[in-house]
């Protein structure tokens, strides 16, 4: 081998000796950036959080299907009603039957919501009232108490119904009232017990936009939960006023409203009161705001727990 072919050799090697290492000094630096970045805080937090989310989405397979929300409102639920805090919502049902009911009730200078009888000739005067004073106005629907004997209207929803049954007679109910915008039950302990057919009457309501408020005339209601199933705005009674035989009772009467009220407060939400259209009832609300401080517990309207 003569000299120049060596020294051509040598010079190669050391070009290949330079290359590898200059490659190796730059994975070096890249590696004392990179490094420090993947260990970072951020990093780790989201690695963490990537954890956190895998394991909840593990632990929360539904039971049940998730409440639809139902525009223009949303379905009421305690554990989200954070809403207005500690008020009074005051709800009078089974107006319609008394021409006196309006002189009564136009002395009250707080919102109410007036649930009318279907079929009743003083249904209509009432809703003008209530349109004028800004009021919601609402359908009370007969439904079959457990004694059937007791069905105490015409017109009544009753638990052996049909879908289409029960849509035709909720539509003659209904288009015998002026507008309204939701719909409680009278008496139902029977026919709210039946999960299927409340099933149905709430998703009628949901087509027609309509609240409900569940009188929980009976433990084994299933209206609520129907309801909030089928993405209706859904409200539950909390305290008769008038019940237990209070009918003519002022004392009594003023004795349960100072019960919302301090459930109002101890729970810290609105407390749904419900009130009959019974004579002394009538009479007294006008008087009622005089009975609690409205400083702690305002009266709203139902409509405010649907915002």
């Amino acid at each position: 081998m003569n000299e120049p072919d060596s020294q051509k050799r040598g010079q190669r090697l050391v070009k290949l000796i330079w290359a590898a290492n200059g490659l190796l000094v730059l994975l070096i630096i890249l590696g004392l950036f990179l490094w420090p970045a993947a260990r970072s805080p951020d990093a780790e937090a989201g690695k963490n959080a990537e954890q956190v989310i895998a394991a909840q989405d593990t632990a929360s397979e539904p039971n049940e299907a998730p409440k639809q929300p139902d525009a223009p409102l949303t379905p009421v639920d305690e554990q989200k009603l954070e809403k207005p805090g500690a008020a009074l919502v005051m709800v009078v049902v089974g107006l319609g039957n008394n021409k006196n009911e309006a002189d009564w009730l136009k002395k009250v200078d707080y919102p109410l919501a007036l649930s009318l009888v279907p079929m009743r000739s003083g249904s209509a005067g009432l809703a003008a009232m209530a349109k004028k004073r800004g009021w919601v106005t609402m359908a009370h629907i007969p439904m079959e108490p457990l004694d059937s004997n007791e069905i105490d209207h015409q017109a009544c929803l009753i638990s052996d119904m049909k879908r289409d049954e029960l849509r035709t007679e909720l539509n003659k109910m209904l288009n015998s009232l002026p507008e309204v915008y939701g719909v409680s039950n009278h008496q139902g302990a029977k026919l709210t017990a039946r999960p299927k057919i409340m099933e149905a009457f709430s998703e009628i309501c949901a087509e027609k936009q309509l609240f409900i408020l569940d009188n929980k005339n009976s433990g084994s209601s299933y209206l609520y939960k129907k309801g909030l199933a089928a993405g209706v705005p859904v409200a539950r009674r909390d305290i008769y006023l008038d019940g237990d035989g209070t009918r003519g009772d002022e004392a009594s009467l003023k004795a349960q409203l100072n019960y919302a009220h301090k459930m109002a407060l101890r729970e810290e939400r609105p407390v749904v009161v419900v009130a009959h259209a019974y004579e002394a009832t009538l009479k007294f609300l006008p008087q009622a705001a005089e009975t609690i401080d409205l400083t702690l517990t305002p009266i709203i309207s139902i409509s405010d727990l649907f915002i």
